[in-house]
């Protein structure tokens, strides 16, 4: 039997540290008003755990809690002030923060856009964010997103990003065999 997947997480400082094992029971982007105010952004990735998933490993009493509505208490690093997750308890769910990838070989987003810097002529490669950037602490909201989609499995069995990886090996392949002016630009 194949042995349950475990992330870690933390808040900004590391001060709150968790971990959740499994799969998620829901991932996605959230655009509503009290997302977009909490998260700072115009969309919020996320991924939704059974509570028996999640586990806190450090700095449970620097947790803090914040309830606008009843729908969702959200909880935060006392230290840093860094979002660490989101309870549901209408929906018996916890909403965890999407994990972003390790590395820029690990993001789909990075693997799929090109990026020009602010003096629209300098190309930054691989993310939006600088070049080589450590994805690990970027906290890109699409890289982080597509991870999560990029994790599922589908059937419980195939990876999305396996097939997304085939999907560009096939493409570049492809590009490879047609005459250069098909593709020069």
């Amino acid at each position: 039997m194949e042995q349950e997947k475990i992330y870690e997480g933390s808040c900004f400082c590391g001060a709150v540290q968790f971990t959740v094992e499994g799969e998620p029971a829901v991932m996605g982007y959230c655009h509503c008003d009290s997302c977009r105010h909490w998260s700072a952004g115009p969309v919020n990735a996320f991924s939704l755990w059974k509570p028996n998933a999640v586990r806190v490993t450090r700095g449970a009493d620097l947790i803090g809690t914040y309830t606008k509505t009843p729908r969702s208490n959200r909880k935060w690093c006392k230290a840093c002030g860094g979002h660490v997750f989101n309870e549901h308890p209408g929906w018996g769910l916890i909403d965890v923060y999407a994990h972003p990838p390790e590395s820029p070989d690990e993001c789909i987003f990075a693997k799929t856009t090109t990026t020009i810097s602010a003096d629209l002529t300098t190309r930054i490669t691989p993310c939006q964010f600088g070049g080589t950037p450590d994805c690990s602490n970027c906290g890109c909201i699409a890289s982080a997103g597509l991870a999560a989609v990029g994790r599922h499995q589908l059937f419980g069995l195939i990876p999305v990003g396996r097939i997304f990886d085939g999907s560009l090996k096939l493409g570049a392949r492809v590009k490879r065999l047609r005459p250069a002016e098909e593709h020069a630009a």
